[in-house]
């Protein structure tokens, strides 16, 4: 179903409970990806722990109010787990988010959320939930890496790949609901989304089609006899 389209166990950690943040009431929580596998198959990966950027992120959405808002700043989106999640929050049956994205400029961005698609209609009309635009064609480049919810902001040096969330050193911060710059940000990331253009659409990708093999000529294959 919508929200479960690839596997999600890295957010297991090294547990099976699974990774969940704590999130400090009197101060921010400062979010990192070095703690890393110390042997096995994925030594020197960064892990699933309670202070992981991805954590934290799935923190934003599974506390943010039912049917809330939620905006994002996404320079770099190629992490399948990211947009795994984010689809499974937009589906009226989990939690009905309004997520919208300022996504950037680069080709690959919509390259790499067509491959998510792919063949499949369910993906295609998950990724459809997602009210993502364009930002940045026309210089004016939202670098920043932010999320806002009603559960919280994460703002940060993190880019939604899956190399960041398992390979580079990348830190954030995360603030709790009552942060009192959070609507600041939230009102200025929902002034540029309006500002811009009309949300992108992801197509699924169309089967190829192959020509009947007798269709093709075959210089190899036997003529019929014309004497």
């Amino acid at each position: 179903g919508d929200g479960d389209f690839v596997d999600q166990t890295w957010l297991l950690g090294d547990g099976s409970s699974g990774a969940e943040i704590t999130l400090a009431k009197e101060r921010p929580t400062m979010l990192y990806t070095c703690v890393r596998w110390p042997s096995g198959p994925y030594q020197g990966k960064s892990m699933a722990h309670s202070n992981h950027p991805m954590v934290a992120l799935v923190h934003l959405l599974s506390n943010a109010d039912r049917g809330s808002d939620v905006f994002m700043s996404v320079p770099f989106l190629s992490d399948f787990n990211v947009i795994d999640q984010l689809c499974r929050y937009a589906n009226p049956d989990e939690s009905g988010l309004n997520i919208y994205i300022l996504l950037g400029p680069s080709f690959w961005n919509k390259s790499n959320l067509c491959d998510f698609v792919g063949f499949l209609e369910n993906r295609r009309q998950a990724v459809a939930r997602l009210h993502i635009k364009d930002c940045g064609h026309d210089r004016k480049y939202f670098h920043t890496k932010a999320v806002v919810s009603t559960a919280g902001m994460m703002i940060g040096s993190y880019n939604y790949t899956k190399a960041s969330r398992e390979e580079h050193y990348e830190h954030a911060v995360l603030f709790g609901p009552d942060f009192h710059a959070l609507d600041g940000l939230r009102q200025e990331l929902s002034d540029e989304w309006k500002r811009l253009g009309p949300e992108i659409d992801i197509p699924k990708k169309e089967a190829q089609a192959f020509p009947d093999n007798d269709a093709v000529s075959n210089p190899y294959r036997k003529r019929a006899n014309r004497n």
